[in-house]
């Protein structure tokens, strides 16, 4: 899958969020595309099993969002499609000139601290904070992060990267995931049709 094809699945899932968003009803959003060339489409059932899972704020439980993630993985371990999309709500930091005179220990720290820390960082005046929608959309080989600021009338410019340069929760592609933990999931009552 090409660049602009991986774009394009981005920029088409971010539509369907802001409808949802104006509509009052986003919570999160998962796609896929099974076969290269194949259009996109929302995994509402899975969506559906992590809200009655993992409760309607997953996203805000760190534990709980390790698990959804870990389980999402799973699911898509057992039969990969072409791409995937996860999409939410949420808050974009970017530095200012202030955290720009700030030593640079000082700044990575900042930079690596989480979201607590970010906020802190903006009441300080180092960061700002903007609402955007955001949609990961990702292949074995590539990843696509395309934002939304709310209120713009266009999308932010894609940001690429290689699979490989790719890490955290949100990484669907890698290591292949154990027998032993599909059985878990399993035992634990998730579907994994």
């Amino acid at each position: 899958m090409t660049d602009p094809e991986l774009e394009g699945i981005a920029r088409q899932s971010l539509n369907m969020m802001k409808r949802d968003a104006e509509c009052g009803k986003l919570n999160f959003f998962i796609g896929a595309c099974a076969y290269e060339g194949e259009p996109l489409h929302r995994m509402r059932k899975i969506e559906q099993q992590l809200i009655d899972r993992c409760g309607e704020r997953w996203l805000n439980d760190e534990r709980m969002k390790s698990r959804a993630f870990h389980t999402m993985r799973l699911i898509f371990s057992l039969l990969p499609p072409a791409a995937i999309v996860f999409g939410t709500a949420a808050n974009m930091f970017r530095t200012t000139k202030k955290f720009d005179q700030l030593p640079a220990e000082e700044q990575e720290q900042m930079l690596d601290g989480g979201h607590d820390r970010h906020h802190t960082a903006v009441k300080r005046g180092l960061m700002t904070i903007e609402d955007v929608l955001q949609a990961t959309a990702q292949t074995p080989q590539r990843v696509c992060i395309s934002q939304w600021i709310r209120g713009h009338t266009q999308p932010e410019p894609p940001h690429f990267l290689d699979q490989k340069d790719f890490a955290g929760r949100l990484k669907m592609f890698g290591p292949k995931v154990k027998l032993s933990d599909q059985m878990l999931a399993q035992k634990k009552g998730w579907e994994v049709q």
